[in-house]
C-alpha cells in the first residue's frame, strides 16, 4: 500500500465538506503540520458562492502552510438565465478574483474540473457548453493575473477538454494507491494530456 510518506511533496484539500455544522469546534492545521504535511490546497467556491469556510481556513493556514486556492468549475447553474456558457466562465472567474486578489496565496489557482452528478450528463454532444463555460473561466482568469489555473481532473474526464486544455498544469485524481506514480503519469499521458503533471491526488479520505 501507498504511504503518504513516501512522497517528496505532500498536500491535502479542505473545504467546508471538513466542518460540521453540528459543533462548534472549527479543524486546525497542527496535526497535519506536525504529520509532515508541506501544503493546503482549500476551496474558495464553486458558481457565484464562496465557500463559508474559505475565509477561515485561509486565515489559519497563511504563514503555516503553501496554500493553494481551488475553484469548482459550475457548468450547469447558468441554465435558463439567459447568460451564455462563456460569461458564466467570466463570472466565475472575477467572482473567484475577488476573494483572492489581496491575498492570492503561494500557489497557483487550481481550477476543479468534474461533472457533478446533480447536474445534465456532458456527452459528446453537449460537451461545448462546457468547454465554453471552462474558456470562458480561464480568459478571464489570465486577463486578471497574467496567469492560467491549474486543472484538477481524473484521466476519465479528458475527453471533455479542448486541446490547448491539455497543455496546461494536471493535479490529476486517480484513486488507487495500489500503483505508482510513474504508472500515474504514464496513463495521464495515454489519454491525452501534454502537459506539466504536477500533482497525484490517490485517496479521497486520510487520517493523522
Amino acid at each position: 500500500m501507498t504511504s503518504f510518506t513516501a512522497f517528496p511533496v505532500r498536500l491535502f484539500d479542505i473545504s467546508h465538506h471538513q466542518d460540521d455544522y453540528d459543533t462548534v469546534y472549527k479543524p486546525v492545521f497542527k496535526p497535519m503540520i506536525e504529520a509532515g504535511f508541506m501544503g493546503v490546497m482549500i476551496r474558495v467556491g464553486w458558481g457565484l458562492v464562496i465557500d463559508r469556510m474559505f475565509k477561515y481556513f485561509w486565515a489559519q493556514a497563511k504563514g503555516r502552510l503553501e496554500r493553494a486556492p481551488y475553484w469548482y468549475l459550475d457548468y450547469y447553474s447558468h441554465k435558463g438565465s439567459g447568460l451564455s456558457a462563456y460569461d458564466w466562465g467570466v463570472e466565475q472567474a472575477e467572482q473567484c478574483w475577488n476573494a483572492l486578489k489581496g491575498d492570492p496565496g503561494e500557489m497557483p489557482l487550481v481550477l476543479d474540473c468534474e461533472e457533478f452528478s446533480g447536474a445534465w450528463r456532458i456527452t459528446y454532444l453537449n460537451r461545448n457548453d462546457y468547454r465554453q463555460v471552462m474558456k470562458g473561466f480561464i480568459d478571464r482568469w489570465h486577463q486578471l493575473t497574467g496567469s492560467r489555473p491549474m486543472i484538477y481532473n481524473s484521466p476519465g474526464f479528458f475527453w471533455v477538454f479542448d486541446d490547448w486544455v491539455r497543455e496546461l498544469d494536471l493535479w490529476v485524481a486517480w484513486y488507487n494507491r495500489s500503483v505508482t506514480k510513474e504508472r500515474v503519469i504514464q496513463y495521464a499521458r495515454e489519454k491525452g494530456w501534454k502537459g506539466r503533471i504536477l500533482f497525484w491526488q490517490y485517496t479521497s479520505d486520510g487520517d493523522v
